[in-house]
């Protein structure tokens, strides 16, 4: 127990009911760095200017980002903002679509993927602190992308080449045939 006096006031600080009944937290995820460019900063998804959206405002929450192929790699960070011993908070966190398993608990608060194929991906995290407590899921969504020769018009590219080659060779082997057909008769009528 901590007594504080000021003001004509005095206060009574009960750490250990503090302790029993702790505020709810989330992890913040701070920043998104795909490639050298960042996604994410503050909270808050960057398109081409940063989207700022305070609470009760009417402004649409912005699409999760659609990141190219060539910004496959991730870094992000995260911290879980608690007033007591934050020094000691422990996280965990997984990528859907790609690694489904949380991790272990560990005070590191970034996590770094490189070379994620294309796909949609849901990154969640969650905090541990001094006292156990586990906080509720925070998420990051994003899809990264096919590399263009993986499309669908690429696909679409792909099979009208084939069918242009095989058409050409059909026209070639035709050609050929009729050639073999004309000496064959020149043959029959000698």
């Amino acid at each position: 127990v901590v007594w504080l006096g000021a003001n004509q006031k005095l206060f009574r600080i009960d750490q250990a009911k503090q302790a029993a009944n702790p505020p709810e937290f989330r992890v913040l995820i701070r920043h998104v760095t795909a490639g050298q460019e960042k996604v994410q900063c503050g909270g808050l998804y960057l398109r081409q200017h940063p989207v700022i959206a305070m609470p009760g405002s009417k402004m649409p929450l912005p699409d999760w980002p659609e990141l190219p192929y060539q910004r496959n790699s991730l870094v992000i960070e995260f911290a879980a903002p608690h007033l007591h011993a934050s020094g000691v908070n422990q996280y965990r966190y997984q990528l859907d679509g790609f690694l489904p398993e949380w991790t272990e608990w560990d005070p590191d608060r970034r996590a770094v993927y490189t070379n994620l194929p294309e796909g949609e991906y849901r990154f969640n995290v969650q905090c541990r602190d001094v006292y156990q407590n586990v906080s509720s899921i925070s998420y990051f969504q994003f899809t990264i992308l096919p590399p263009w020769y993986r499309t669908i018009w690429a696909f679409g590219a792909y099979g009208c080449l084939f069918l242009g080659i095989l058409y050409t060779g059909i026209r070639l082997n035709s050609r050929r045939l009729k050639l073999i057909n004309l000496r064959l008769e020149k043959l029959v009528q000698e």
